[in-house]
């Protein structure tokens, strides 16, 4: 009654302590360590109620040619299992601090696929359609219901991948459910790695998601992993020389997107303006980052 928990004398050791709310909201304590002859006490804040959806707005920073050719921003904030390359299920979980202590929500895929989002170049948005095992499913703008904003539960997110997509090419999201090895810009802006959206050691994963310390992407192990930005689908239309990166990504088949120089964070929450701000790279300006050239 009082919140307190008493496990007596326990083995010399590391432990892991988990807590878990009625809603589902969780606690995890990684590493507990017991030392011989010393007391252990810690005071662990628990959420009195379960966090409530609150409306999120998306300010993307489109460019005059992204507003008129009709682009769309698909924005997928779950993280993936994946077994040899090959994904096998999807997660989206949120975290909110209560005290200093970090609690998770996860929000059960297979109950309901949610955590991708689409914005248009209006920047309205809609949940974008995905099938119960959490794939995306091919669009047709007809039926989709796109508004100035979507509830999402309390908590702060990462967003590990972007696609920017064409309007025509919504009818084929369901290629993006294969795996695939895509070269990125670094996010140096210098040379390219190979990227596996659908990776879960290359998506932007966190402490609080995974319990895990993710090394680096690419050649660059001494940095954590970061947002990326795939423009998946290419424009065989087009036969004059690239002049942006945009044109690079589009034209050239050895080149699809950029990574952020770090992981785009966001937070939703209650009595504040949930305005989620992206800023696309420089797509209209840059003619070839160094040591990326046309192929």
């Amino acid at each position: 009654n009082e919140g307190k928990l008493e496990f007596g004398n326990l083995p010399w050791g590391k432990y892991e302590f988990y807590l878990r709310a009625p809603w589902g909201e969780s606690f995890t304590q990684w590493q507990l360590t017991v030392i011989p002859g010393r007391d252990y006490s810690e005071t662990i804040i628990c959420p009195s109620a379960a966090p409530e959806e609150v409306p999120v707005q998306f300010q993307v920073n489109w460019s005059e040619r992204l507003k008129k050719e009709g682009w769309y921003l698909l924005c997928d904030f779950r993280q993936t299992r994946s077994r040899g390359g090959e994904i096998y299920s999807y997660y989206f979980n949120s975290a909110r601090k209560i005290g200093d202590d970090t609690w998770v929500t996860d929000q059960n895929q297979s109950l309901q696929p949610r955590g991708v989002y689409l914005v248009g170049s209006d920047n309205r948005v809609s949940l974008c359609p995905l099938s119960q095992e959490g794939s995306y499913e091919n669009i047709n703008l007809d039926g989709l219901f796109e508004k100035p904003s979507v509830n999402i539960i309390q908590g702060e997110y990462r967003l590990p991948v972007m696609y920017l997509v064409q309007k025509e090419d919504l009818k084929q999201l369901t290629q993006l459910n294969s795996p695939k090895t895509y070269y990125v810009i670094n996010k140096n802006g210098v040379g390219t790695f190979s990227y596996n959206p659908l990776s879960s050691f290359q998506r932007a994963g966190s402490l609080w998601i995974d319990g895990l310390s993710f090394g680096g992407i690419g050649n660059d192990p001494s940095k954590i992993p970061t947002t990326v930005l795939l423009v998946p689908f290419k424009n065989e239309t087009i036969s004059s020389k690239p002049v942006t990166l945009l044109d690079t990504f589009l034209q050239n088949k050895h080149v699809y997107g950029k990574a952020f120089p770090r992981v785009l964070q966001f937070t939703a929450g209650k009595d504040q303006a949930n305005h989620w701000e992206i800023n696309l790279p420089e797509l209209e300006k840059i003619e070839y980052p160094e040591n990326v050239q046309p192929r």
